[in-house]
């Protein structure tokens, strides 16, 4: 496995591509009870680390949200964008106006997460191994709902701006959220990729015909299944439907710019050595954070 595989911010589907590269001729069919028999640690490594991390995947929305980032230092140096100008340059020559950015300093610790799922020892002596299977598909699921949670709870807090009498969500408030990206703040305008819907907001656009229409003239993009999406507006915005967001709250980002995933370690089961003695309390863990980096690049929609 590489030796960066736990450090290098890779997101979701990169990371089960790497694993599963790893497994070599493994077969992605067969059980861990076959894993032990027929492979070496390494194999068994592989074999394992992806079911948990295609198990993270099913569930976890966040990091298409936000810029994955792998972080060692305590300090993180942030730039915020500087606005470009174009000016006439007159006969005779100049380089013409320059932009500077603009950075700030913000402080940051890596905080620790980590779950233990058990496998009672009757169960190995019993070679039950579809429930060791079935146990790390949890930890991996659980990941995912975690990190989503965490993502869109902390983008939702530091948003900038506000579309409010949203507590019944229409194309219209929609496109007013999208009218504040076109006229940002000290000048300028965004580009929205992603809107972020709680599942009443959701419940309300289904019934609202604009939405309903564009939906179906822009199904064509939903055949590539991209993870989370439940269709797209114009402009390429990602709709997604998820429950950490509060009743009849929504939000939309420019996912660019919006915020950071920071981290440090990424999600990684400890002690796997022995699959009869560790995998009976396999912990996972991660380390990192998720940063806003540009407020104003999230719009909240509520009531």
């Amino acid at each position: 496995l590489p030796s960066n595989l736990f450090t290098g911010g890779y997101t979701m589907a990169e990371m089960s591509r790497i694993l599963k590269k790893s497994m070599k001729s493994l077969n992605e069919e067969q059980t861990l009870s076959e894993a032990v028999i027929l492979q070496s640690s390494a194999g068994l490594t592989a074999k394992v680390l992806t079911t948990i991390w295609d198990a993270a995947y099913e569930t976890n929305i966040g990091r298409q949200l936000v810029t994955v980032i792998n972080q060692d230092n305590p300090t993180v140096k942030i730039p915020k964008e500087g606005r470009t100008e174009w000016l006439e340059v007159s006969k005779g020559g100049g380089d013409g106006p320059q932009t500077k950015a603009d950075y700030s300093f913000t402080e940051w610790s890596a905080k620790k997460y980590q779950a233990v799922v058990k496998i009672e020892q009757d169960m190995i002596d019993d070679a039950l191994w579809a429930v060791i299977q079935r146990q790390l598909t949890s930890l991996g699921n659980s990941f995912g709902e975690f990190e989503t949670n965490l993502i869109v709870d902390t983008l939702y807090a530091g948003k900038g701006q506000d579309v409010t009498g949203a507590g019944t969500l229409t194309m219209a408030k929609i496109t007013e959220a999208w009218r504040k990206f076109q006229r940002y703040p000290g000048g300028g305008s965004r580009t929205p990729s992603h809107l972020v819907l709680s599942p009443e907001h959701f419940e309300d656009l289904t019934a609202d015909a604009a939405f309903q229409n564009i939906l179906y003239h822009r199904a064509d993009l939903a055949k590539d299944k991209i993870q989370g999406a439940v269709g797209f507006l114009p402009g390429n915005i990602e709709v997604m439907v998820h429950p950490s967001l509060a009743v009849d709250t929504s939000m939309m980002i420019q996912k660019s710019l919006a915020g950071v995933h920071l981290i440090r370690q990424d999600l990684n089961l400890e002690e796997i050595d022995d699959p009869l003695a560790d995998l009976v309390r396999a912990k996972g863990s991660f380390r990192g954070f998720p940063k806003v980096t540009e407020s104003n690049c999230i719009v909240g929609l509520h009531a």
